[in-house]
C-alpha cells in the first residue's frame, strides 16, 4: 500500500478519535448540568408539621432566657407572597400578606399597629392593616407589606445555582415576650417539597420556584437594647419563610454558554486554515497577520461579555461560568502562538507543529476545549 494512503488511514483514525473524545466530554457536561439542575433536595430543616415545629421551638427556647425571667406568649404567623423580584444581586423586593393570630388574653390598644419587623429592610417597609377578625381564642390581623430586603446571596455556581431568599419576621424589641409560630394549619399542604404561601402566577423572570418553607433560627444579641429584654445572654428563635428559586438555565446557557461556543467554533475554523500548502493558503487566505486580526476581534467580543458578567457579581469570588471565559483567552492566546510557529516553518524548533500540516493542534483542539470544560465542571459540582 502506497504510503500516502496508510497516511491518510491513520489520519481518518486520529479524526475519529478526536470526535468520539470531544462527544463523551460534551455528553458528560450535559449530563452533569442536568443533574445539577433538577436535583433539588427539601431542606431537612423545614417545619412541616405543627407537631414538628413545637418539637424544634421546646429546643430552641432551651437556649432562651429562664421562664422565671421572661414568659413567653406564642402567636401563629402566616405568610403569602403576591410578588417578589431582585432589585440587585444582593436586594430583593417582596410583597404580599403577613396575618397573626392574637389570643384574646392580649389587650390589642385601640390603635393597631405591626408586633412584627423585617431586620434585613434596606427601604421603608409599606405596611397597612388590610383585616381584623374575630375568630375562636383571639383576633387575627392581616397585614400588606411591601419591603426591599437585602441579603446575601452565593453566585459561585452560576448558572446552575438554587437561591433561598428569607423573610426574617421579627418581633419589636417592644414585644421581645412574643414568639411567632408558623400557622401550618392555614395552608392546604406544607409537606417538604411543596410550595405553599405563593401566588400562583407569580411572575419570577429568570427564576422558578422549587419549595417553600419554614423554620426556625437562632439569634444571638449582644445587647439588651436598654430594656429589661435578657437575650443578650442567650439566643432568641425567630421565625423565617422562606423561597428557594432555582434560576432558568436555558436563559443563562443563551446568554453566556451559546456566545462562547460559537467563538470556539470560529477559533477551530481559523485553525483549519493554518497550511504549508501554497494552493490552499491561496484558497484559505491564510496569513499570520489575518490570523490575529480575526483573534483580536474575537477577544475583544469574549471580553464585552466577561465584563458584563462581572459587574453582576463584583462581590463574589469566580463563578462557575467565569473559567469559561478564562479557557477561551488561553485557547486564543495558544492559537497565536501556534500559528506564529507554524508561520516560521522549517526554522521552528517544534517539529510536530508542522508535521502533516498542522494537524495535531488541529486534532487535539476540542477535546482539550471539551475536556478541560468537563474538568472544571466536575470539580466544581461532583468532586
Amino acid at each position: 500500500m502506497p504510503t500516502s494512503n496508510i497516511t491518510n488511514i491513520s489520519q481518518q483514525a486520529l479524526w475519529r478519535i478526536s470526535y468520539t473524545l470531544s462527544i463523551t466530554f460534551l455528553v458528560i457536561i450535559v449530563l452533569t448540568w442536568l443533574h445539577v439542575d433538577n436535583h433539588y433536595k427539601p431542606n431537612i430543616d423545614q417545619l412541616s408539621t405543627t407537631e414538628l415545629a413545637q418539637e424544634n421551638l421546646i429546643k430552641k427556647l432551651q437556649n432562651t432566657a429562664h421562664p422565671s425571667e421572661q414568659e413567653f406568649t406564642f402567636i401563629p404567623t402566616g405568610v403569602f407572597i403576591q410578588a417578589l423580584a431582585f432589585s440587585s444581586s444582593n436586594d430583593v423586593s417582596v410583597s404580599g400578606y403577613i396575618w397573626q393570630k392574637f389570643p384574646d388574653s392580649i389587650d390589642q390598644p385601640q390603635e393597631v399597629k405591626p408586633s412584627f419587623i423585617f431586620p434585613e429592610q434596606v427601604e421603608g417597609s409599606e405596611m397597612e392593616l388590610q383585616y381584623q377578625q374575630m375568630v375562636e381564642d383571639g383576633t387575627v390581623y392581616g397585614w400588606s407589606f411591601n419591603v426591599v430586603l437585602r441579603q446575601k446571596f452565593n453566585y459561585l455556581d452560576y448558572p446552575l445555582d438554587h437561591k433561598t431568599v428569607w423573610i426574617r419576621i421579627s418581633p419589636s424589641i417592644s414585644e421581645r415576650n412574643l414568639v411567632f409560630t408558623p400557622a401550618l394549619e392555614n395552608y392546604k399542604s406544607t409537606e417538604n417539597g411543596q410550595s405553599f404561601g405563593i401566588e400562583d402566577n407569580l411572575v419570577l423572570g429568570d427564576w422558578q420556584v422549587d419549595e417553600t418553607f419554614f423554620d426556625y433560627k437562632s439569634i444571638h444579641y449582644d445587647t439588651n437594647f436598654g430594656t429589661s429584654f435578657k437575650s443578650q445572654q442567650y439566643e432568641y428563635p425567630e421565625l423565617y419563610f422562606n423561597i428557594v428559586l432555582k434560576r432558568k438555565f436555558l436563559n443563562a446557557f443563551i446568554i453566556n454558554l451559546v456566545p462562547l461556543l460559537t467563538v470556539a467554533t470560529l477559533l477551530f475554523a481559523v485553525l483549519m486554515t493554518i497550511t504549508a500548502e501554497p494552493k490552499k493558503r491561496e484558497t484559505l487566505g491564510f496569513n499570520f497577520t489575518g490570523v490575529i486580526s480575526i483573534v483580536s476581534a474575537l477577544f475583544f467580543v469574549v471580553l464585552i461579555a466577561h465584563i458584563q458578567l462581572r459587574e453582576q457579581f463584583s462581590e463574589d469570588g469566580i463563578v462557575y461560568i467565569e473559567y469559561f471565559f478564562l479557557l477561551m483567552y488561553f485557547t486564543m492566546v495558544m492559537l497565536i502562538m501556534n500559528t506564529y510557529f507554524f508561520s516560521r516553518g522549517k526554522d521552528v524548533t517544534l517539529k510536530w507543529i508542522m508535521a502533516e500540516d498542522n494537524l495535531l493542534p488541529k486534532l487535539c483542539f476540542w477535546p482539550f476545549t471539551l475536556g478541560v470544560m468537563t474538568l472544571i465542571t466536575l470539580i466544581k459540582f461532583v468532586f
